[in-house]
């Protein structure tokens, strides 16, 4: 196992987005299977809801938890 750390800037197209010049950082593990002594399998895990809050592609998590607030638990709009 793995544990890294990314920091950089975007500063080019990244999944269709336009660069925002805004400083990234976001964490993650690389998980190994070994089998007979050479790597069988790798999971790579990372903190990407994180990583698009920084860009701004998803809300931050406090304004998703007021906008679920706001609508009630029913999850149905508010009239």
């Amino acid at each position: 196992m793995v544990r890294w750390t990314f920091r950089g800037m975007h500063q080019g197209e990244y999944l269709g987005i336009p660069p925002t010049n805004k400083t990234v950082t976001f964490s993650g593990i690389y998980i190994f299977r070994i089998q007979d002594n050479h790597i069988g399998e790798v999971w790579n895990l990372w903190d990407q809801v994180g990583e698009w809050q920084q860009l701004g592609i998803l809300p931050e998590t406090a304004e998703i938890l007021y906008q679920i607030k706001d609508r009630g638990l029913s999850g149905a709009a508010k009239e």
